[in-house]
């Protein structure tokens, strides 16, 4: 596919979020190789579950944390899509958020990752730090 066109063999599937942790259920059990990436309409709530929750504790992680994530902000806080689109110089809107996704426009995220026996921990900036220090400035 070219950026800013879409072919029609494209196939996509959608997922409306019915329940807390859902979006965890779903992504564990995702099979990551029929995929080429993930677009999250949300704001930062299910954005964690589904990439904290759900891919960084799938099976297939490895896979998993490799997988491009596209973030269109529609909930309370969106500071993870507005820390994105501040970064390419572009105010957080969804034109904005969407544009960039069909451009292909990629950043890396950086995730410490601590296993201890069989469970795993995971540290890394929460984007509320964008939205809680707004009131300080």
């Amino acid at each position: 596919m070219r950026p800013g066109r879409i072919e029609n063999e494209n196939r996509s599937d959608s997922l409306e979020t019915k329940h807390q942790l859902h979006a965890k259920q779903v992504v564990q059990s995702l099979d990551f190789s029929k995929y080429d990436g993930i677009v999250c309409v949300s704001g930062d709530g299910i954005l964690v579950e589904w990439v904290v929750n759900g891919l960084l504790q799938s099976q297939d992680w490895d896979t998993a944390i490799k997988m491009p994530l596209g973030v269109v902000p529609a909930g309370t806080g969106n500071g993870m899509a507005k820390s994105l689109l501040d970064s390419v110089g572009h105010p957080c809107t969804v034109p904005n958020a969407v544009l960039a996704i069909i451009r292909g426009r990629n950043r890396k995220l950086g995730v410490a990752i601590i296993t201890q026996g069989e469970f795993r921990f995971f540290s890394g900036l929460v984007a509320d730090i964008d939205i809680e220090s707004e009131k300080y400035i």
